[in-house]
């Protein structure tokens, strides 16, 4: 390429950067408080309460830990996750984290045990128990390294 061309090609180059930002405002309309709307929920309206926990995945969705159960919000609506098995009415989730993939970790107040929500599936693992030389997580066969043989 020529001298003349490489020159041509960092003048438009400059010139696009420059223009860009003005179509955005080509509309000339300023954005005023009329042009949003504000929704919120209680319990009045169907929100799970009281919200003891929050977590948001990368997927968007809020992960609700309430003294009601589990919920994921869309922004729309409130879909209570029901873990496996049955649970102690007291029992409910304290604490919720969303791992980097997806996995949704919930830790309940009564029984002290972990669930995982992944794939659809929300599944309870029950509490570390003691055992003669060791310790072992009831739920799958899973135990510490330190207790692998």
């Amino acid at each position: 390429m020529g001298a003349l061309a490489v020159r041509l090609l960092k003048t438009l180059l400059a010139a696009a950067t420059l223009l860009v930002p003005c179509a955005a405002l080509a509309d000339g309309s300023p954005r005023r408080l009329a042009h949003h709307t504000h929704q919120s929920w209680t319990e009045a309206t169907g929100a799970p309460a009281p919200v003891l926990d929050m977590a948001q995945g990368r997927d968007g969705f809020l992960w609700l830990a309430t003294g009601e159960g589990l919920f994921r919000f869309d922004g729309i609506s409130f879909e209570r996750i029901v873990p496996e098995g049955k649970a102690a009415e007291d029992d409910y989730p304290t604490a919720v984290f969303v791992a980097r993939n997806r996995d949704v970790w919930t830790a309940f107040k009564a029984s002290r045990r972990f669930a995982v929500y992944r794939d659809g599936v929300f599944t309870s693992m029950m509490p570390w128990r003691a055992r003669a030389g060791g310790t072992e997580l009831s739920a799958a066969g899973n135990r510490p390294a330190s207790d692998r043989r």
